[in-house]
């Protein structure tokens, strides 16, 4: 809650200074403020990212019906269909793959 909190503070204040003369210190803030606000979206992306982890980890093993959707899925995205030979052509037929 607090990143939130903290992005809509800078937003504020990036609106604040928008309205003020464009002098060196204010453009200077406005360019802090910016750097600010992508680093809190930064922030909120990995926390994201790690909560999506975590739940991956405690809940990819189990045996459940999204743990077998996610295996057959990668089994059908690990699947070698074709292979190319050395001249070229592609082989789709699975004794000559070998």
């Amino acid at each position: 809650m607090e990143r939130v909190v903290g992005r809509r503070k800078l937003e504020e204040r990036l609106l604040e200074l928008y309205n003020l003369d464009p002098e060196y210190d204010v453009l200077a803030e406005i360019a802090d403020i910016h750097l600010g606000i992508n680093l809190e979206a930064n922030k909120n992306e990995l926390f994201w990212e790690q909560l999506a982890r975590f739940n991956w980890l405690k809940n990819s093993d189990r045996n459940t019906k999204f743990f077998h959707k996610v295996a057959v899925g990668r089994q059908h995205r690990n699947r070698i269909h074709r292979l190319e030979n050395e001249d070229g052509s592609w082989v789709t037929n699975g004794d000559d793959m070998l």
